[in-house]
């Protein structure tokens, strides 16, 4: 797998840091918020897309629109999740996404991204930055 360019920081994940169990708890708790909050019952749809980044990694893009919407062009919102670049953190998708794709109308674009401290700074920022060119030069309406 090749790397991201960019400033090597060094990490020991042998050391003190609860990181992985936080991660761990954190995923565990996303997909149980995920079936009880799904988003068919909000009247929006999500869709994952694989997307290829600069270093030929590909990572999960979701794509939200209202089910009012489909098949419409749409202006384009986007956004990265919470989680301090260590973290998933998509919790706040029945509250800010529902709001958002049934009030306004947009595709929001969502992107994930490879998380510290597996890598580095700006391996996340720039996975994100790739999502966004991604979703603009996408001639197919998302």
């Amino acid at each position: 797998m090749g790397g991201h360019a960019g400033i090597a920081l060094a990490f020991d994940a042998s050391g003190p840091f609860t990181w992985r169990k936080k991660r761990e708890d954190r995923t565990q708790m996303e997909a149980s918020w995920s079936m009880e909050f799904s988003s068919s019952k909000y009247d929006y749809e999500r869709r994952e897309v694989e997307v290829a980044m600069r270093d030929e990694v590909s990572i999960p893009v979701m794509v939200y629109r209202s089910i009012a919407s489909a098949g419409k062009q749409s202006p384009l919102l986007f956004r990265t999740h919470g989680g301090g670049w260590y973290q998933g953190f998509t919790t706040e998708e029945i509250f800010l996404i529902c709001a958002i794709t049934n009030s306004f109308q947009f595709v929001i674009v969502s992107s994930e991204f490879l998380l510290v401290p597996e890598h580095p700074f700006p391996t996340g920022f720039e996975d994100c930055w790739d999502t966004l060119l991604w979703g603009l030069r996408n001639e197919e309406p998302l």
